[in-house]
């Protein structure tokens, strides 16, 4: 974040690109359309640094009312591989 960004504006700009056991490799996410549980984990990440985030339901789906949405806590295991 530069001097001059605001929480929004580093929101908005910060992209995510974590490796999936996925076939096709990495996947893109822009932070602004994530659960808050990834907003704020990925921020305090660095280029390179692989974490596993224990986000509890507050910070998932919790609230959703969609009744397939998954509920309680989300374990990921990611690796941040760019900041755009």
């Amino acid at each position: 974040m530069t001097e001059n960004q605001t929480d929004n504006e580093v929101e908005e700009t910060y992209g995510l690109i974590g490796v999936g056991k996925e076939p096709g490799g990495p996947v893109e996410f822009p932070l602004n359309q994530v659960i808050p549980g990834w907003t704020e984990g990925v921020q305090l990440m660095v280029k390179g640094e692989k974490r596993r985030f224990w986000i509890p339901g507050n910070l998932a789906y919790d609230n959703s009312p969609n009744p397939s949405d998954p509920k309680g806590t989300l374990v990921f295991e990611i690796e941040l591989i760019e900041i755009k």
